[in-house]
């Protein structure tokens, strides 16, 4: 099924003004594809609500988009795979394409979600969970992520590099070589690949960069 969604990523990988989504089940049937802003795409809004009810439920479909600035997931992606119980979502620029693929235990928040559901006498199926205050504390813990590297980057010109948190050793390289000033987006990237790193290891899920066909 990959040639569907690698075919849809080398074509869109370095399109700029604006986000393109699509969905496909496991064997590569394309379920939509559809044209979204400049920073967001909703690849659900022409689903009807039973079949975003069985996509839930099957939890065997795939979501790739491409992302204008190139970076890598931001928090409104991480919540939207756990709400809708995707087998992976993929984001895709011109330099990296980030994959964030659902642990084989299925997502930690919809497990707990679900027993407390359970254990109230309220859970049906996984067509519907609600997620409100997962949706928050994934939003506020993306800010912390962001205030902490913020906090260690000011301390980039006193302390040497083996001081620094090991995963901020590429930020690190790119503040002295001058890359932080010469390219933001470049930074930009790296920063939001540290706290996609730092989540994954939270939230227990799997994620990944990889270098995109041409990048």
């Amino acid at each position: 099924q990959l040639k569907a969604i690698t075919d849809f990523e080398d074509k869109y990988k370095d399109l700029r003004t604006h986000e393109m989504g699509m969905l496909t089940d496991y064997d590569g049937n394309v379920i939509a594809e559809v044209k979204g802003e400049k920073h967001y795409v909703n690849v659900l809004k022409n689903l009807t609500d039973e079949q975003k009810r069985q996509i839930r439920i099957n939890g065997n479909t795939i979501l790739t988009h491409n992302h204008p600035n190139a970076s890598a997931f931001s928090p409104q992606d991480v919540m939207h795979v756990i709400q809708m119980n995707e087998a992976e979502i993929r984001a895709v620029g011109s330099r990296h394409t980030y994959i964030l693929q659902r642990p084989e235990g299925g997502f930690e928040i919809r497990n707990k979600t679900r027993k407390r559901l359970q254990d109230a006498g309220k859970y049906e199926d996984e067509g519907f969970l609600p997620f409100n205050d997962d949706i928050k504390r994934i939003e506020s813990r993306f800010k912390k992520e962001l205030k902490y590297i913020n906090s260690d980057a000011s301390l980039f010109n006193i302390l040497p590099k083996d001081k620094i948190p090991e995963d901020l050793h590429d930020l690190y390289d790119m503040y002295k070589n001058g890359q932080a000033e010469q390219n933001r987006e470049l930074f930009w990237e790296e920063i939001t690949h540290v706290i996609n790193m730092r989540m994954a290891k939270i939230y227990k899920y799997n994620y990944q960069r990889i270098k995109t066909k041409g990048g």
